[in-house]
């Protein structure tokens, strides 16, 4: 996907609109790994950060029309939705399913 890397948030957005699945396969490596350290620092459990990061990129992999111009941004955003749940839940004693 040497072509991909080149694009902006803003063109693979566009692309991944369009239907585009190798604009997707670009923008995991670009920004999993940071949004993973970003929701570890904030859920400071390791596979509960890799679930819900694997969550978020599957549910905008299914849902391209509601991704937004700035992917990290979206992405950090997305997760800390999927932190709160997390954290109320526990809190609640509830078992959490993702």
């Amino acid at each position: 996907m040497a072509g991909y890397s080149a694009y902006t948030d803003q063109e693979l957005v566009a692309l991944l609109k369009q239907g585009d699945k190798h604009a997707f396969e670009e923008v995991y490596p670009r920004y999993g790994m940071m949004i993973y350290f970003k929701v570890n620092q904030m859920l400071r459990d390791e596979e509960a950060a890799k679930d819900l990061v694997q969550d978020v990129f599957m549910i905008c992999g299914q849902m391209p029309g509601k991704l937004k111009k700035r992917l990290i941004c979206q992405g950090i955003c997305t997760c800390r939705h999927g932190i709160e749940y997390l954290t109320s839940s526990r809190r609640a004693g509830q078992r959490i399913t993702m």
